[in-house]
């Protein structure tokens, strides 16, 4: 379990016409996922509070949110989920091969029968392919804002002048990052960077695994809680039916699966504990340009959990069996050119 005291991080902020082409794809692939999938849609906010879901709900419908590169969704059953992926041509292995791009299409909520799903090998792929969206998403996040801070730092370099409002971003960043106070200059972009970076997709995939029991835990299910994050603030979580005796902690609950994969994020980005990971991380990307691999980066885990180097051992292996490696290079398709296709394979990756 993780210490989680930090806020959920917003999303980016975009330029108007950005957001205007976001929305304009988010509201055309909502249609067409309406046409594949032949379902009702609504709004996020028309279908109500994700959290806490009303007793009994089990929304039959799919809910789109415009404005961002990926469209939360509420669908009623594991099945429809499953018919749903199918239908986008949404295929694992494509996705492996670089054959074909992850569908931007991101879930607000697991769906409440996950667990009944039949055979077991379904219910484990619907899971990797309902987290694959949120996971990369949260990563494209953090990676856009260490692309600016990277921009900024060859500007300050190279002595030429550095874009408006940039030193008030990046003292915005570096407060929610834990570095308040931090000069916007040369060694402080270098410090900051260290912390505004993504996560191997095959680690974060398997810490949801262990975390959320494929997707079926109580916290789950009740609380888009899909890494185990701890909370002490009083009805900011589920209580832990195991939880011992003068503990008070809770299980953080969120709104959305992307609100618990950004937080997942930060934390990691964040906490003193997880220091070692940082430094590590920051290695690679000088030794070879590019993240590590999940494996190499989860032995610097061991803190996460209160099992130590048990829990450590069994992401190596959820990672090992589940073949999670060959995942770390998926990206998601553009909703612009996905909303846009006439035919063709909708999850296949852009021509050209």
């Amino acid at each position: 379990m993780i210490e989680e005291t930090t806020p959920v991080p917003a999303a980016p902020r975009r330029s108007l016409p950005a957001v205007r082409r976001r929305t304009a794809a988010a509201l055309a692939l909502g249609a067409l996922l309406l046409a594949v999938a032949g379902d009702p849609i609504s709004t996020a906010t028309d279908s109500g509070p994700l959290w806490p879901r009303p007793a009994g709900s089990t929304p039959d419908r799919i809910a789109t949110a415009g404005g961002d590169s990926h469209v939360p969704l509420r669908v009623g059953s594991a099945d429809r989920l499953h018919r749903l992926f199918d239908r986008l041509g949404y295929d694992l292995d494509a996705v492996a091969d670089g054959a074909a791009a992850v569908p931007p299409v991101e879930l607000a909520a697991l769906p409440p029968d996950l667990g009944e799903l039949e055979p077991v090998d379904r219910r484990k792929a619907v899971f990797i392919r309902a987290l694959l969206p949120i996971v990369i998403g949260a990563n494209d996040a953090v990676l856009a804002e260490r692309a600016e801070l990277e921009a900024v730092l060859v500007a300050v370099d190279s002595g030429r002048p550095v874009p408006p409002g940039a030193p008030i971003r990046i003292r915005r960043l570096a407060e929610r990052y834990g570095l308040a106070g931090l000069a916007p200059d040369g060694d402080g972009i270098r410090r900051l960077l260290r912390r505004v970076d993504g996560v191997p997709v095959s680690l974060a995939v398997a810490q949801a695994i262990s975390e959320s029991g494929w997707g079926t835990s109580r916290f789950a299910r009740a609380g888009n809680a899909l890494f185990g994050q701890w909370t002490w603030t009083a009805g900011a979580g589920i209580v832990p039916a195991a939880r011992g005796s003068g503990a008070s902690h809770r299980v953080r609950a969120f709104r959305t699966l992307g609100d618990s994969a950004r937080a997942y994020l930060l934390n990691l980005n964040t906490h003193p504990a997880y220091a070692g990971l940082r430094a590590a991380r920051a290695s690679a990307r000088r030794d070879r340009g590019a993240l590590p691999g999940g494996v190499d980066l989860a032995g610097h885990l061991t803190r996460y959990s209160e099992r130590g180097e048990d829990y450590v051992r069994d992401i190596v292996t959820l990672i090992r069996q589940n073949r999670l490696s060959r995942l770390d290079r998926a990206t998601l398709a553009d909703p612009v050119r996905l909303a846009g296709r006439d035919g063709g394979r909708i999850g296949g990756r852009d021509d050209g």
